[in-house]
């Protein structure tokens, strides 16, 4: 009898396990592993075999992957964000974000209560960053380049600005 009670307990617990298993596998995220495989999910979500993972910008143990495609003269940005899982080579997809065309092949994303910047335009030498209280500026040598904001994209107070080597802005 006291047989028949262990075995009925494990087929139980085999079964509540199983079914866990399932459950998890329905409503859980999406997991990815490495840049490859966040290309490839987003290949698949945005049902684009054209686009190519252009830059990502990280911040609190999460990616933010941007993914660019061009169809003659227009170009796309699109944007997701991943948590990284633990041990540093999987993440799991969080979120598809909106990305804006802040310029010239030059995009922003408001994410994590600031603002990510995306330049992949090759003539921006230079980032300007103008509020009330400050002015900072940096140099670019290199597209694309990446760049965390952390700052209220809301405050009207607080502009970026974009120009070319000889001080032009880029609008």
């Amino acid at each position: 009898m006291r047989v028949k009670a262990i075995v009925k307990c494990s087929l139980i617990g085999a079964g509540i396990a199983a079914m866990l298993a399932i459950l998890g596998s329905c409503g859980g995220r999406a997991r990815v592993s490495g840049t490859d495989g966040m290309l490839e999910y987003a290949r698949e979500y945005y049902d684009n075999n054209d686009i190519v993972l252009t830059d990502k910008t990280y911040r609190n143990e999460q990616t933010l992957a941007w993914f660019m495609s061009s169809t003659g003269f227009t170009t796309t940005c699109r944007v997701m964000s991943f948590r990284n899982a633990p041990g540093g080579s999987e993440y799991e997809f969080i979120a598809d974000e909106t990305a804006k065309e802040y310029a010239v092949d030059i995009w922003s994303c408001n994410w994590q209560n600031g603002m990510a910047v995306l330049v992949n335009n090759p003539e921006c030498r230079s980032i300007c960053i103008v509020s009330d209280e400050n002015k900072m500026s940096m140099d670019i040598t290199e597209t694309p380049f990446d760049l965390y904001l952390p700052f209220d994209t809301s405050d009207a107070s607080t502009r970026v600005f974009f120009y070319d080597q000889r001080g032009i802005r880029i609008t």
